[in-house]
């Protein structure tokens, strides 16, 4: 295993979101070059702007991908961004080492943990590449403190049952986040994400003056390599929408992004993030 250190070029596998933007502009600081597999097309610019190397993919083109990277002699790779899940019934091109990654992800099918783990398992063990963790490379995005800590003994105790419930329900391999309100559990993140659950927060607690807190944290024996929570300001916004008064975050295991905003907003809103 090489140490960040000894890495000098990493190939990325990038979806949506910001952090693949983030990682790639950390990387060429530190002196790392990126090889980048775009399956968020709108990259592309970027990339460019950037003089990035990359190619742009569907998810359905895992031959090119590893021809990509083993033609460039990348042995490290980083999976970031969100992928949408496709539907296995409308898929009509799929090339050969597709066909084995799908093999082996339906003949032990399962949550999103289970998926993504047999997609490194994939890259390693069939390929020989090394799947790393963006968080080494972007660990000053990575939450650890607090912001306006201002919890009340209720939101500890609803915190605290949140905590509980995720680290029981992790071996369903359901969600990463959960909303407590007055000791009991009124939303549980889906298939669908955080910001859909919260919107059924925001109904549920609609006649109510105290929306209870979310509590977003990895799942117990999570593959941390890939999948990590990650906070933003349009999650902090929602969850005002939602009258959530706290936020807790298990602490260095969650992405947070627009810190500086998140900040402002959290203070003149009264709402607590915090570290657990």
């Amino acid at each position: 295993m090489l140490t960040n250190n000894e890495i000098k070029k990493i190939g990325i596998i990038a979806g949506s979101g910001d952090l693949p933007y983030i990682l790639i502009k950390e990387l060429k600081k530190k002196g790392i070059e990126p090889y980048v597999v775009a399956l968020n097309y709108g990259l592309a610019s970027f990339l460019l702007l950037n003089s990035v190397p990359f190619i742009k993919c569907s998810i359905t083109e895992v031959k090119k991908t590893i021809n990509f990277f083993k033609s460039n002699n990348v042995n490290s790779l980083i999976l970031l961004g969100k992928i949408t899940r496709p539907n296995l019934f409308g898929i009509l091109n799929i090339d050969s080492d597709a066909k084995i990654l799908l093999k082996q992800i339906l003949s032990n099918i399962g949550g999103d943990d289970k998926i993504l783990s047999q997609i490194v398992d994939f890259f390693e063990q069939n390929h020989g590449f090394e799947v790393v963790g963006a968080q080494a490379f972007i660990e000053n995005h990575m939450f650890a403190g607090t912001i306006n800590d201002i919890t009340s003994e209720l939101e500890k105790v609803d915190i605290q049952i949140g905590r509980e419930y995720l680290q029981t329900a992790s071996k369903f391999d359901i969600g990463q986040a959960v909303v407590v309100r007055n000791k009991q559990i009124i939303c549980v993140e889906g298939a669908d994400g955080t910001d859909a659950m919260l919107e059924r927060a925001k109904s549920i607690n609609s006649n109510v003056k105290y929306g209870g807190v979310m509590v977003k944290m990895p799942k117990s024996g999570q593959n941390l390599k890939v999948d990590l929570p990650t906070i933003g300001i349009k999650t902090i916004k929602n969850c005002f929408k939602a009258k959530i008064k706290a936020v807790a975050i298990e602490k260095s295991k969650c992405f947070i992004l627009e810190k500086e905003e998140i900040t402002d907003f959290a203070g003149k809103n009264a709402i607590s993030i915090v570290s657990v």
